[in-house]
């Protein structure tokens, strides 16, 4: 045990020391970190997750936008080879005289009025097909609107359960780590006392390991399905702001 611990030094004093060079930083600075552990409990609202989804992520405003243009097209394609009339106006002063000294005086009106009127006959149906194949394109889009909203709402809702699982379960493991904590300390006071033997010590300091070990995979999940629901709703809960608001304060 003495051997692999001194092993376990070593290789982590050459590792730190090649980061170090690495990066270009002072041979006196620490890389050592202090990882601090908080699990702070959040209730989501499921509906106003799902509302988050919908209003906040581009996805959606994207398709929206998409369908207003199909809309506009639809109103330039019904007037195509549509009855349609211009009236074109003209009014202004002329002068024709070559003479450069009357150029300046007795001037001539001019005014002009143009009627251009366009009347469809017969078009072999092309009108009505296009408007018929955009009405089907903005249809398309309607469809495809409610498509990827039902998706929204079935990712949210498996991020929330998520969550939920792996709060539920982080907090557990917290409080299970402590009293295993506490077991491995009575042990070693008992094994001190010689009122246990050392297997018995190995165990609890075993069994504390695993129930560490799986505390650190359950605070993972946790933090992963804290950051899935963020992606899936555009929003931070853990400081109740919106990640556009966020990103403009940063």
């Amino acid at each position: 045990a003495r051997e692999k611990k001194a092993q376990n030094f070593s290789d982590f004093r050459l590792q730190s020391t090649r980061l170090i060079q690495r990066l270009r930083l002072n041979p006196d600075d620490s890389l050592e970190i202090k990882p601090v552990i908080q699990i702070t409990p959040i209730q989501v609202d499921l509906e106003g997750a799902i509302d988050y989804g919908y209003t906040l992520r581009p996805r959606v405003r994207l398709l929206e936008i998409s369908k207003q243009q199909r809309e506009i097209d639809l109103t330039n394609v019904k007037g195509w080879n549509a009855f349609n009339v211009n009236i074109e106006m003209t009014y202004g002063l002329e002068k024709q005289d070559e003479d450069y000294k009357s150029l300046w005086q007795e001037f001539d009106n001019s005014y002009s009025m143009t009627v251009n009127a366009y009347i469809p006959i017969w078009d072999w149906g092309r009108r009505k097909a296009r408007i018929e194949a955009q009405k089907i394109t903005i249809r398309k889009t309607e469809l495809y609107q409610e498509e990827t909203k039902n998706r929204i709402k079935s990712e949210i809702q498996n991020a929330v359960m998520n969550l939920q699982e792996y709060q539920k379960r982080a907090l557990s493991m917290s409080e299970n780590m402590q009293m295993a904590e506490e077991i491995s300390n009575l042990s070693i006071t008992r094994f001190e006392n010689n009122e246990i033997s050392l297997q018995d010590l190995l165990q609890s300091i075993t069994r504390q390991k695993e129930t560490e070990e799986n505390f650190l995979e359950s605070y993972l999940g946790y933090r992963k399905s804290l950051l899935g629901l963020t992606v899936e709703t555009f929003y931070d809960y853990e400081n109740n702001i919106q990640l556009l608001d966020k990103f403009r304060s940063g």
